[in-house]
């Protein structure tokens, strides 16, 4: 995961070159310039983390080469939009944008969760990637017996995980896919309507 590392690497830099600076002045005053360089630090640090700087001059060829250098993980499965892609692996999913150039970092403004929805029927988001007409439903529910049927609104090619739960009947479904939303959506489980 170089995301990491490259951000421990630019912390002791600034650190660094701030604190070189601060001695060649005329007031150095060595604890309050440290307390500064730190602090400073970990505002820089901080803002890189929130808006990666490296999607400035890196671009990507796949959202897989974004997902292996922000994270740690195998990769489950990829589900392609038309200016995105979402990776979804074993401990998260991950929603990569596309430019023309190629696939970039995501940052804090890359996605917009446009419902977040938890009932009697699972919990279900709908994501929005920004500046984009992709939209992304991940969501979760449970089922008796390992057999269930799942369709949606827009005829979305929606992907299913189904998990047995300990030595109970019930399964965990796991759903996710790239989506058409629009107002009105929902989804259609096992013939019943969940409005979202």
């Amino acid at each position: 995961m170089l995301y990491g590392l490259f951000r421990i690497v630019l912390f002791l830099i600034i650190f660094l070159i701030i604190f070189i600076l601060m001695r060649k002045s005329n007031t150095f005053r060595k604890k309050r310039n440290i307390i500064v360089s730190l602090i400073l630090c970990i505002i820089v640090c901080a803002i890189s983390f929130l808006i990666p700087i490296e999607n400035l001059v890196i671009h990507f060829k796949s959202p897989q080469d974004v997902f292996h250098y922000i994270r740690i993980g195998e990769i489950e499965d990829t589900v392609d939009g038309n200016e995105s892609s979402l990776i979804f692996s074993s401990d998260a999913f991950c929603v990569i944008p596309k430019t023309e150039t190629g696939y970039k970092i995501p940052n804090i403004f890359s996605t917009n969760t446009i419902r977040d929805e938890l009932n009697r029927n699972g919990n279900y988001k709908i994501i929005e990637v920004e500046n984009t007409n992709d939209f992304y439903l991940w969501g979760a529910t449970l089922c008796k017996g390992g057999k269930i049927d799942i369709t949606d609104s827009s005829h979305s090619k929606l992907r299913t995980i189904i998990t047995k739960n300990g030595n109970s009947d019930y399964y965990t479904v796991l759903i996710y896919g790239n989506i058409n939303y629009s107002d009105g959506y929902y989804l259609i489980i096992d013939g019943e309507k969940i409005q979202l």
